[in-house]
């Protein structure tokens, strides 16, 4: 079940959004054809935002992420959850209710699709964020992060070195075709510097006093 939910948050986006589509259709036609259709729809987004639900706390567990990829991860968790609520409400509304909506619940029913509507595509955009921005979940993105670490700490020798953002490890993406070359630069100049420490230095002559009487 791990790493399920990038795969699965999607059905849940494309029925809701169908679902509400298809639910305009029914108000604006008065066809009880496309009621069916957005019934059939939202039920399914509830289906599907739960397992969206479930997979993100599961993968939540076991993924990398960075300081700034936990911060906007957990942005992503609650308007995600805000919108499960909302998709769940509104579906349990639906299979209660056999009958077309009533006139004075329409526009309260849009509003609260709309509002579901708007927060699912922000909560995509921060999960987009914490992908592409701050390489959340990606191994690649946690092995560069580590790497560059190493480097960073070898090349200045530090014996620590604070960690640095997952922004600095991206950035430092472009720079790895030269990466061992210049590990072996690095190891080079360190064994020279230390072996021309290591040598005892030369004892200057003592002044020749007896020079001076003469």
């Amino acid at each position: 079940m791990q790493m399920m939910h990038p795969l699965i948050v999607h059905f849940a986006v494309t029925f809701f959004v169908a679902a509400m589509i298809t639910e305009s259709l029914s108000m604006l036609t008065g066809k009880r054809f496309w009621k069916l259709v957005a019934d059939y729809h939202l039920m399914a987004a509830a289906a599907a935002s739960l397992a969206a639900v479930i997979t993100g706390f599961i993968d939540y567990g076991f993924i990398w992420m960075s300081d700034p990829g936990f911060e906007t991860l957990r942005a992503h968790m609650v308007t995600g959850f805000i919108v499960f609520f909302i998709i769940q409400l509104m579906a349990n509304y639906r299979f209660y209710m056999h009958k077309m909506l009533p006139e004075k619940m329409k526009m309260g029913y849009l509003i609260l699709g709309g509002l579901g509507l708007g927060l699912i595509f922000g909560t995509a955009f921060l999960g987009k964020t914490a992908v592409y921005n701050y390489g959340t979940g990606v191994y690649a993105a946690m092995h560069n992060y580590k790497q560059t670490e190493q480097y960073l700490t070898k090349l200045y020798s530090l014996d620590e070195l604070p960690t640095p953002t997952a922004e600095d490890s991206l950035l430092a993406l472009p720079f790895k075709p030269g990466y061992d070359s210049l590990q072996a630069e690095a190891d080079s100049l360190n064994i020279e510097v230390t072996e021309h420490h290591d040598e005892p230095a030369e004892e200057s002559p003592a002044p020749d006093n007896k020079s001076d009487h003469h």
